[in-house]
């Protein structure tokens, strides 16, 4: 059984994100910006957001074949739901 866990990331800049790892090893770090979660046609105003990313990761997750650093912009998301393929996602900068 493949073991998930995930870890938030204190927030550093416009953006709040989690980090996911697969079996002990980091496979995802996945962030959604300020702007999409203050944007009413996102969605996002009344989440939990590290909750909502864990479920938005956990959808794709098993797709990866190495580490992603990802950020989830308020163009990505209508309603709640990501509208972006997770390729199709910018990223996260270093």
């Amino acid at each position: 059984m493949t073991e998930k866990i995930y870890y938030v990331f204190p927030r550093l800049d416009d953006y709040d994100a989690i980090s996911f790892y697969k079996d002990g090893e980091l496979i995802l770090v996945l962030g959604v910006s300020g702007t999409a979660q203050a944007d009413a046609s996102c969605g996002l105003g009344d989440v939990d957001v590290d909750c909502w990313l864990w479920e938005v990761g956990n959808s794709f997750i098993d797709e990866l074949k190495e580490t992603q650093k990802l950020i989830i912009k308020y163009t990505n998301v209508v309603n709640g739901e990501l509208t972006t393929h997770w390729s199709n996602l910018d990223k996260l900068p270093d």
